[in-house]
């Protein structure tokens, strides 16, 4: 029975889904020469002798010269040729194989008994170039059967086909069995993994060569007996098989680095979608399926023309790299734009254009895939009767409700021209019921689409329910995507168009900007429905928000500024915001709101990680900046929200809880009443609480204790007075008068448990102390998140960390409980007072690293020096890729250089670091020579690059 989906397709004309052609004609080429000489080789063999290296070198040649053809011809005639003429070529090669062991074994010609079946791409004919030769050797009788004389020869017949495949290095996957051997092991239940596998594989099997017959008896009669009876099982295994994969995968089509093969919206999409209606076909449990068609003829084209162009994608990253390789990863995108001859324009590069093309093919088969199994779902329901399913619930007078479907109340309903704005309405009843538009609601949007103009998008009633959808609690982003997805929200909201698709190459968003921007809108949907206790904070401050609409506007407004390349999008993005106000209405308030949230929302993210909360007016100046507490409100969910939303890890909890602290004491600064409130309750605090040096001697028990406290204080620097706390204090003069006791260079103390702590180190001071300090927590697998130092008149140094887990060692957050961080404070102790070889411990904690790297590219460091942000320290601030060892390597080379560091503050992100270190002169004073600065610069690019490329 012909598959409905190839059916379909052919009968209008269109290329069937799987090429039901002939074998391809071989053009009489060096790929003909090379054949002929295989074919020389195998008939000028001995008598009774193996293939030598003539055989093997003749193989290679040939299946080498057919690789190099059927790269020219991907080039200029796409994927499918390739594939059907790789598959063609490889088809011969067997044949005259078969021929060869035939004989060889004493076999009539034809081989009577034995046929090779192809399987996986190699059936399919799309093979590409170091794709596995997947073969079934077909045979007649069962191995109980067999004589022992029969049983041999069959070996030597298998071990001839195949040996000199093997030896020229072909890749194989071979299976050898009988018509009810294969039948056995599709229906294995103590191997459903394995079974599944078969099935799939024999699904789509092709004869090759060998006895035609029983080829045909057993694809014609014992496998579709087989999915006759088990074709609704097959069906069902094969979509949980599918969800498994996009579990592995991601859920989006939308990645930066695909998996050609098994990401959503890839080759196996498609695939799933024949395997699903053929196994439907054959088995016949849904009756109407025989007249009612699955998809559209469209989306069946659209669809095949995407595959199309995968596969020649594919074909293409196998001809670049030399090897069977399916990830579409950086380091090959732009070689494989150039193999394509996709070139750059102004504004994207080649590789970008590519990714582009790619997620349009894509989307097509994701659309596919998803319609295919929601109308095989829908027919599953009429064949059981399922009345809940397929019960008509009424929503208004232009929708209706079926089971978990919205559909049209009445014919030709957006035929009208109020079409968009009950197109908006449908989405906003999804968002709302928390159900799906249906296939039929979304082919009758998509075909309006382009009567779309200028007009139309400034109607006032559709710039009312877009912002009624956005202004929803939940279901927004699943709304937002599916309108993504048919081309209405790049049609209505058409500064969003020249974002879909596009990436932009940077090492911390694994997704499209349309994607990315769709994901944050998520977020903020999630923040509504969390009980987490991080997220119940993002609650509380979402609930008190006035108009949530504004906030989602900022979520999809945010990266608009990518489209034009270049830095600065977040400017670039703002100027953008006016227009798109106009258009939908905004208020004069609510667009001056919506420009700083975009042009700022880099603002709190960038300061949590890189400046110093406590220095200067740095808080008062941000409140300043943002104005009011609504607008906070905003920018602090907003920018949690991207973070999440970049990629995986992304957003760890110390992360998240320095931008809650930032938040909240911005918040303390904003608006003439809370700075009033925060000045007198500074007054207060300042006239309740007795200085610093008052509160320790009121602790003190006896004279030599109160000594040691005045010490202290006059040997602090100023800040420390206003800063530490009077429990800090104590805790630090504690771990002075342990190291002195215990005649010890370093003592340590840890407070708090979890994934983020306070540290404190008392040392001596000496030469790269900080480097030191650095080395000892990169071999204890912890990551520094800020530091800070107060260094006494004395030479003792007071360090302040906050640190959090290492990643890459394994440890969960449950388990670093009080006990796990003091072991921690006491190897930071015993490394500094040279109990234990640091060098040593970092080169252990190197081992200790999974080797594949978090990134597939170089990264070329950058280093700035800036003397204005802080009026007594020079910033120094490091890019570069994040490397075992570096922020050591980093600190020591400041040492080397003379520079004291007081403040510092590390970022890492999807494989990118970030140091941002307060130095000064030693003795104190900022770096003002020009040379020393330009040195500095030198140095720390040369020590970033020097890890870039050194062995973990």
């Amino acid at each position: 029975m012909l598959n409905q989906l190839t059916s379909s397709a052919a009968a209008s004309g269109g290329r069937p889904m799987v090429s039901a052609s002939g074998l391809p004609a071989v053009p009489a080429s060096a790929v003909d020469e090379a054949y002929e000489g295989l074919r020389e080789a195998l008939v000028a063999l001995p008598p009774q002798s193996s293939p030598g290296l003539s055989v093997i070198g003749a193989l290679k040649e040939v299946w080498s010269k057919a690789r190099a053809h059927a790269r020219e011809l991907n080039r200029t005639r796409g994927g499918r040729a390739s594939g059907e003429y790789l598959a063609g070529a490889a088809d011969r090669i067997l044949r005259v194989l078969l021929d060869y062991a035939g004989e060889k074994v004493g076999a009539r010609a034809g081989t009577p008994g034995v046929a090779l079946l192809a399987l996986g791409s190699y059936g399919r004919r799309e093979f590409a170039p170091f794709s596995d030769w997947d073969l079934l050797i077909l045979h007649s009788g069962t191995q109980s059967d067999l004589s022992a004389e029969g049983e041999a020869r069959l070996e030597a017949l298998v071990g001839a086909l195949l040996r000199s495949l093997w030896d020229a290095g072909m890749h194989l996957g071979h299976a050898v069995r009988t018509p009810s051997e294969c039948i056995a092991a599709m229906q294995d239940g103590a191997a459903e993994a394995n079974a599944l596998e078969t099935a799939t594989a024999l699904l789509e099997a092709r004869y090759v060569a060998g006895d035609s017959v029983l080829a045909n008896l057993f694809l014609k009669k014992d496998l579709e007996e087989f999915f006759k009876h088990r074709g609704k099982s097959f069906v069902e295994a094969k979509l949980e098989e599918a969800i498994a994969r996009h579990r592995r995968q991601g859920t989006s089509v939308y990645q930066t680095q695909p998996n050609l093969k098994e990401s959503p919206g890839a080759l196996r999409d498609y695939q799933l979608s024949l395997w699903i209606d053929r196994a439907a076909q054959l088995s016949g449990h849904l009756p109407r399926m025989a007249k009612r068609p699955l998809v559209s003829q469209e989306a069946i084209e659209e669809a095949t023309r995407g595959y199309e162009r995968i596969l020649g994608f594919r074909t293409a990253l196998h001809s670049i790299a030399g090897r069977k390789q399916d990830v579409l990863d950086y380091k090959t995108q732009q070689s494989l734009s150039e193999e394509l001859g996709l070139y750059g324009t102004e504004e994207l590069r080649g590789s970008e254009v590519l990714l582009r093309e790619y997620f349009r093919a894509a989307t097509a088969i994701y659309r596919l895939a998803d319609s295919v199994i929601r109308r095989y779902r829908e027919e599953q329901a009429v064949a059981r009767r399922d009345i809940e399913r397929l019960r008509r619930r009424p929503v208004d007078a232009d929708f209706t409700r079926v089971g978990d479907y919205l559909y049209a109340a009445r014919p030709a309903l957006f035929a009208g021209e109020d079409w968009l704005e009950l197109a908006l309405g449908a989405y906003m009843h999804a968002a709302r019921l928390g159900i799906r538009v249906s296939q039929e609601v979304g082919a009758g949007i998509r075909e309006q689409l382009p009567r779309m103009s200028d007009e139309t998008r400034r109607r006032p009633e559709a710039a009312r329910r877009f912002l009624e959808l956005l202004a929803r609690r939940n279901g927004v982003f699943y709304a937002l995507r599916s309108m993504r997805d048919i081309g209405l929200l790049g049609e209505y909201f058409h500064e969003f168009a020249e974002i879909q698709g596009l990436v932009i190459q940077d090492v911390f968003h694994d997704f499209s900007v349309d994607e990315h921007t769709l994901f944050v809108c998520e977020k903020v949907d999630r923040y509504y429905d969390s009980s987490e206790s991080n997220d119940r904070f993002r609650r509380a401050v979402l609930d008190r928000l006035k108009k949530p609409e504004i906030l989602r506007l900022a979520c999809l407004c945010h990266d608009l500024g990518k489209s034009r390349g270049g830095p600065g999008h977040s400017k670039r993005g703002a100027l953008m915001v006016p227009l798109i106000c106009e258009r939908l209405g905004l208020s004069a308030a609510d667009t001056k709101t919506l420009i700083f949230l975009v042009e700022h929302h880099l603002l709190l993210s960038r300061t949590s990680s890189r400046r110093d909360p406590g220095e200067g007016g740095l808080l008062q100046e941000l409140a300043q900046k943002i104005g009011t507490r609504e607008r906070l409100d905003l920018l602090y969910l907003l920018t949690c929200a991207d973070s999440m939303a970049v990629g995986s890890g992304s957003f760890p909890n110390w992360k998240d809880e320095l931008l809650a602290e930032l938040y909240r004491r911005v918040d303390e600064f904003l608006g003439p009443a809370a700075a009033e409130a925060a000045e007198a309750a500074q007054t207060a605090k300042e006239s309740d609480a007795p200085p610093l040096d008052q509160q320790l001697l009121a602790t003190a028990t006896d004279e030599a204790e109160r000594t040691a406290i005045r010490e202290h204080c006059e040997r602090v620097p100023p800040r420390y007075l206003v800063e530490a706390s009077g429990e800090e204090a104590r805790l630090h003069l504690d771990l002075i008068k342990a190291m002195r006791d215990q005649k010890r260079e370093a003592a340590a103390a840890v407070r708090g448990t979890g994934g983020l702590v306070d540290l404190w180190v008392v040392s001596t001071d000496r030469p790269r102390r900080f480097s030191q300090i650095a080395g000892a927590f990169l071999a204890s697998g912890v990551n520094i998140v800020s530091a800070i130092a107060y260094t006494r008149s004395d030479g003792i140094i007071l360090d302040h960390f906050r640190v959090s887990l290492g990643q890459d060692f394994g440890v969960a957050e449950s388990e670093a409980d009080e006990s796990w961080w003091g072991r921690v404070g006491e190897e930071i102790t015993n490394t500094l007072n040279g109990g234990l070889d640091v060098r040593a411990k970092i080169e252990a904690a190197r081992r200790r690293i999974p080797r594949a790297p978090q990134i597939t590219r170089k990264i070329e460091a950058e280093v700035r020096i800036d003397n204005k942000l802080s009026s007594r320290y020079t910033v120094v601030d490091v890019a570069c890729g994040d490397r075992i060892g570096v922020l050591y390597g980093l600190s020591r080379a400041l040492g080397d250089i003379g520079c004291d560091i007081h403040f510092a503050k590390i970022d890492t992100q999807q494989g990118l670091a970030t140091f941002v270190y307060y130095v000064s002169e030693i003795g104190g004073g900022q770096i003002l020579d020009a040379e020393k600065a330009h040195n500095i610069k030198l140095l720390l690019k040369a020590v970033a690059d020097d890890f870039q490329t050194a062995r973990r």
